[in-house]
């Protein structure tokens, strides 16, 4: 971190090869181009069940394809402003709380000048496969990143601990044993 200089991460951001999206414990995080896709592979399915299960109670159960399919329309025009896509899903008869989940069915990222220190709120999204060139990766291999990134970074943890990070269940991570019968599988070998 000695010789990190801000305009080198605004400079990144401006050139896409590091993206900014809401990933991780549903907050704002800043990833390369290349992990974006095995971040949200990790923790899409997950995020969608468990915004249902807070929401449904209170707002039964919305129609979050829907919002998605509206914002995405709209953002197919280029990066719009947070409140411009409140607005489209208000338009809707979507209430509010919608905008808190809609980003758990639709990839979105935030677009410079947005987020950088030079304008701090990230308020202006675009569509992230219009932002950068898609990846397809199975749930399976964004956990395993998941798991690779949280040991390379702390070191030693048990499955708990890396969930809890992660705000992912225990379960749904991945153990050795999977992972090397996952990996048998995938190189065309039986366990």
């Amino acid at each position: 971190m000695r010789n990190f200089r801000r305009e080198a991460l605004t400079t990144a951001l401006e050139q896409r090869r590091v993206i900014q999206g809401t990933l991780l414990r549903s907050t704002i995080h800043m990833v390369s181009a290349r992990d974006y896709w095995l971040w949200l592979a990790a923790i899409k399915e997950s995020r969608q069940v468990w915004w249902r299960r807070i929401t449904r109670k209170q707002f039964g159960g919305l129609d979050m394809e829907a919002a998605a399919g509206a914002l995405r329309q709209h953002l197919a025009k280029g990066p719009r402003r947070a409140d411009e896509l409140k607005a489209v899903i208000a338009a809707r008869g979507f209430p509010p709380v919608t905008w808190g989940g809609v980003a758990h069915w639709l990839d979105m990222v935030r677009v410079p000048p947005s987020g950088t220190w030079d304008q701090r709120r990230a308020d202006l999204y675009g569509l992230a496969e219009a932002w950068i060139p898609p990846a397809a990766h199975t749930e399976w291999e964004g956990l395993e990143h998941v798991v690779r990134r949280y040991l390379g970074g702390f070191g030693p943890a048990s499955v708990s601990e890396i969930a809890d990070w992660a705000a992912i269940p225990s379960a749904a991570l991945p153990s050795r044993r999977e992972g090397e019968s996952a990996r048998r599988s995938s190189e065309g070998s039986t366990p």
